[in-house]
């Protein structure tokens, strides 16, 4: 985690430092950044697949979690197979893969503007609809979330009552664990209901799976409308629409992060209007997920004056406490305790310092209205467990509202959501961190060749 995190800051100090320097006019000509950034978009439903190709290829060869006999294989661990030997290249590859996704990312960004916008009107949606299908049509998962969600909307509210908790035993399939109440959900009532409700008349796993991943798929699509709606610049929300980290975990994984986010993102444009409908939203969206309580109350961070903010801050989080409670009951919250005695056991004290600064970084904001770019990758810190690789989204709340660095954070997202799968090994991060040295070292050297070509033009003058 440590080295991952490392990682992290040396990959966005390395794409910082290369685009900030910009290219000698002289030299440039606008055929190249044009075709640059249309092979970009066109090359990532490409890349898409090869990611989607290398998890089938590691299900079909048993590198699987405990179950059997599933419509879509859910593999867990990067670096195991069946027979116990560990192999290093299924995190190599997915970490190459991750690398050259935010790489095709940082291109589309630079060269946007140079590029034909009437056929990029055409690349980008088009591309975007190729990763809908991909993602919905993916044969294997990395997580098995999906089949939870199943057996969480066939027990309705006693989902999330504290059982007699029995651990997965070898060969226990994942969804009959679930099922007979062995493994507790953490999710909040409105999430129980609402999977309840689209899956009410599925009684086939294949199906509801399906019909998870184009619910989320539909999700997908209205946060990247409200992006838009947002302000955002035209390149930021394609950066979204082309993300494949958004695409594996929400769609092919089919993750609920998706709905609490949308809901957060829509309470901050609605909180401009109209507070009172801002709070709802948030509220609604922590009848999910309740970290989404302290999340949401960054849609209020723009209100004046002070006092007045903090105290519709306030009061919203202890709404959404407070209806929390009256829905699920001390249950809910005794099942919320029981899973950070569960989950949060297996943190590092860095995770820890991590929830401490989001915390911080959110109450900051409220009191000053000020913002650090680096802080938006803690808000999944908030989730007070291991970090997983599908709170990446959490983030998005707190970039929107920055909105300075927020493209810095899409283009960062696919290699940022890697760095906290499970599966990684620590050898394909010293790898990684080899690749990143190298992308900062390229940096350097272009600084020094610009300031010096700088430096003789300004002398020929």
């Amino acid at each position: 985690m440590y080295i991952g995190v490392v990682l992290l800051a040396l990959m966005w100090v390395a794409i910082r430092k290369i685009y900030r320097v910009p290219e000698p006019p002289a030299r440039r000509s606008s055929a190249g950044p044009a075709a640059t950034a249309i092979a970009a978009v066109a090359a990532i439903p490409l890349l898409f697949a090869i990611q989607l190709w290398t998890v089938a290829f590691m299900a079909q060869h048993q590198i699987t979690f405990c179950v059997q006999h599933i419509p879509f294989q859910v593999v867990a661990d990067f670096n195991e197979t069946s027979g116990g030997e560990a192999q290093l290249w299924p995190s190599l590859a997915l970490l190459a893969i991750a690398a050259m996704q935010t790489g095709l990312l940082f291109l589309i960004d630079r060269d946007w503007d140079r590029a034909p916008q009437s056929l990029l009107a055409i690349a980008v949606p088009f591309a975007c609809a190729i990763l809908l299908i991909e993602g919905l049509l993916a044969p294997a998962m990395t997580s098995s979330d999906s089949y939870s969600y199943i057996a969480y909307a066939r027990l309705g509210i006693a989902a999330s009552y504290v059982p007699h908790f029995q651990p997965l035993s070898a060969g226990q399939h994942f969804f009959t664990w679930c099922l007979k109440g062995y493994f507790p959900a953490a999710y909040g009532p409105g999430f129980v209901a609402y999977v309840g409700a689209i899956l009410a008349n599925t009684h086939s796993t294949q199906s509801s799976i399906l019909i998870l991943r184009a619910t989320n798929a539909a999700w997908l699509i209205a946060l990247i409308a409200l992006v838009r709606l947002s302000g955002a610049p035209r390149k930021t929300v394609a950066l979204l629409a082309l993300n494949s980290a958004f695409f594996f975990q929400y769609v092919t994984n089919a993750h609920n992060d998706i709905l609490p986010v949308v809901l957060v993102v829509a309470g901050i444009l609605l909180a401009r209007r109209s507070v009172v409908a801002g709070a709802l939203l948030v509220i609604a969206a922590s009848l999910f997920k309740i970290p989404f309580a302290a999340i949401g109350s960054l849609a209020f961070v723009r209100l004046a004056p002070s006092l007045r903010r903090l105290a519709i801050a306030a009061l919203t989080v202890v709404a959404s406490f407070g209806l929390s409670y009256a829905i699920g009951g001390q249950k809910y919250f005794a099942t919320l305790a029981f899973h950070s005695r569960i989950m949060a056991s297996g943190a590092d004290r860095l995770e820890i310092v991590l929830t401490i600064v989001a915390l911080l970084a959110i109450a900051y904001a409220l009191v000053c209205q000020r913002f650090h770019w680096a802080l938006s990758f803690t808000m999944p810190a908030l989730a007070v467990e291991i970090l997983q690789p599908w709170y990446v989204a959490w983030s998005l709340p707190y970039a929107l509202v920055e909105s300075e660095h927020l493209s810095t954070f899409l283009i960062l997202a696919p290699f940022a959501t890697l760095l906290m799968e499970d599966g990684i090994s620590r050898a394909a991060l010293l790898s990684g961190y080899a690749l990143t040295c190298a992308i900062i070292a390229v940096g350097i050297f272009r600084d020094v060749r610009f300031a010096r070509s700088r430096r003789e033009a300004g002398e020929t003058q």
